[in-house]
């Protein structure tokens, strides 16, 4: 299934070329400014209503802004304005003037740019009710947004189809450097969602530290006030995969799969959220079956195990009978975060002719009480 056929709605059109031919080709210079098929996916699962308040939280250079002021057009008639507000933010100057210029062909009365970091984006007030007459300046209301798109800044490294670049550039380093600046804007974006409403993270990067360590992180500092959404029903033409439960974290050349393994001198930036248990002795146990295995004891016996020599031989334990391969099975996810992160999605470049790209849909139960 290709991302072309997602949009029946008219929204977007595929075509297969190459960047080069794009660009070599005169009558195919007007679709310079069009947007990766993949990146539109983001907002569609919001699903934006005409009367919506909506928050685009790092919305430069634009192309997702102008696909939600499309959505909020389109169920009206023609010559009636919606009621919905659209609000794009973003921190760079230089970018909110591309913004403005790249939204102004819609030429609408719905939107709003403002110039502000993400993670610290203030509350906003309400002069209006829904009836559109004036209240009391005493007595504004506080806008909360039913619908909040948090694209935010990452390591890119989905791109590299497109920007090989990235090859050379990329290091370990990027994404750690961006994690906690990521968690605060999703932070900050649950803070101003309306309950009820809906919120979605994502980014054109495929490493867990910017993807599922950040959601984990949020569920975490949320307790049960944000739930994250199985959304496997929502576009069932799209080829997605499911999101990880266990990954280890890089830091220069070393791996480390618990914040406890980190050294000293290297624990100011490798952060215990980068994992996925905070608190790695919650997970120092496994079930291996109907067994019980005390993972922290059994790891040098793993790592001399030879497979194919041991594979017929069982390790008594507890007068319990479990094979070496079993408990490599249990090993290799020896810390897993006890969030449904598998509801996060993954879409890869070789499953349909794409970049990468990390999607997780988030929704408000209730007042915020972060921990």
């Amino acid at each position: 299934m290709n991302l072309g056929d997602l949009w029946r709605v008219s929204l977007a059109w595929h075509l297969n070329f190459s960047r080069k031919e794009l660009r070599k080709n005169q009558a195919l210079e007007s679709f310079h400014e069009f947007l990766k098929h993949e990146s539109e996916v983001p907002p569609l699962f919001l699903n934006v209503q005409p009367d919506h308040h909506i928050l685009d939280m790092c919305a430069a250079p634009g192309s997702k802004t102008f696909q939600l002021l499309e959505m909020i057009h389109q169920s009206k008639e023609l010559g009636l304005l919606p009621g919905a507000l659209v609000i794009a933010n973003d921190l760079n100057m230089r970018r909110c003037d591309l913004l403005i210029h790249n939204t102004k062909r819609m030429c609408t009365a719905n939107l709003i740019v403002t110039n502000h970091g993400a993670e610290n984006f203030p509350y906003c007030s309400l002069a209006k009710d829904c009836s559109g007459s004036y209240k009391d300046p005493c007595k504004l209301q506080k806008l909360e947004f039913d619908r909040i798109l948090c694209d935010v800044p990452c390591s890119g490294d989905g791109t590299i189809r497109k920007g090989h670049d990235m090859w050379r550039k990329w290091n370990s380093g990027m994404g750690n450097q961006l994690h906690l600046l990521q968690v605060n804007i999703a932070m900050r974006g649950i803070a101003l969602l309306k309950v009820g409403g809906r919120m979605v993270y994502s980014t054109c990067s495929l490493n867990p530290v910017e993807n599922e360590a950040v959601i984990a992180e949020l569920l975490r500092r949320s307790g049960n006030s944000v739930e994250l959404l199985d959304v496997s029903s929502e576009l069932p033409e799209l080829v997605r995969r499911p999101g990880l439960s266990t990954w280890k974290v890089q830091d220069r050349e070393s791996w480390f799969q618990s914040h406890d393994e980190v050294p000293h001198n290297r624990k100011n930036v490798v952060f215990p959220s980068m994992f996925p248990a905070s608190n790695s002795t919650e997970e120092s146990h496994t079930v291996c079956g109907d067994v019980e295995v005390n993972i922290n004891n059994m790891n040098s016996f793993s790592r001399n195990i030879n497979i194919e020599e041991t594979s017929k031989l069982n390790q008594d334990m507890d007068g319990v009978s479990v094979s070496p391969t079993k408990i490599l099975e249990c090993t290799s996810n020896i810390v897993s975060s006890k969030f449904p992160l598998h509801r996060c999605m993954r879409i890869v470049p070789h499953d349909q002719n794409s970049g990468a790209f990390f999607i997780a849909v988030l929704h408000k139960l209730s007042p915020l009480n972060v921990r």
